[in-house]
C-alpha cells in the first residue's frame, strides 16, 4: 500500500495555473509554493486537464504577440516586414501567426 496521495487544492484550476504562468513563474516555483514535488505537481496538471501550450503565448523568455493582433495589422494592409518591426518579432514568426489565423499573404 503506501501513503495516501495528496489531494489537489480547491483553487488549483486551469485558470489559476494560467494566471501563475502569466506571472512568469516556472512549474518548479509553483510546485515549491504549494509544498509538493515537481512530479506531484505534474500529475495534478494532468488531472485538471491542462494541455501544454493551451492558450499560452510564451516562447522562451519573449512574450509572443497575440495572433489576433498580427491578423489585425495584416488586414490593415501592412507588409510582413512592417508588422515584424512594429511588434519586434521576425518575419517567419509573423507568417506563423498568419497561418494560425488562417490568412495568407497575397502574391506580388
Amino acid at each position: 500500500m503506501g501513503p495516501e496521495p495528496i489531494s489537489i487544492p480547491e483553487h488549483f484550476t486551469v485558470d489559476w495555473y494560467t494566471n501563475q504562468k502569466a506571472q512568469r513563474k516556472t512549474d518548479a516555483e509553483i510546485a515549491e509554493e504549494l509544498f509538493v514535488s515537481y512530479a506531484t505537481f505534474a500529475k495534478w496538471k494532468n488531472r485538471i486537464g491542462w494541455k501544454a501550450g493551451a492558450g499560452l503565448k510564451y516562447c522562451g523568455r519573449k512574450v509572443l504577440p497575440v495572433t489576433d493582433r498580427v491578423a489585425e495589422l495584416f488586414s490593415n494592409k501592412l507588409k510582413l516586414k512592417d508588422i515584424a518591426m512594429t511588434l519586434g518579432i521576425s518575419e517567419p514568426t509573423v507568417r506563423s501567426h498568419l497561418r494560425r489565423a488562417g490568412l495568407k499573404r497575397a502574391n506580388p
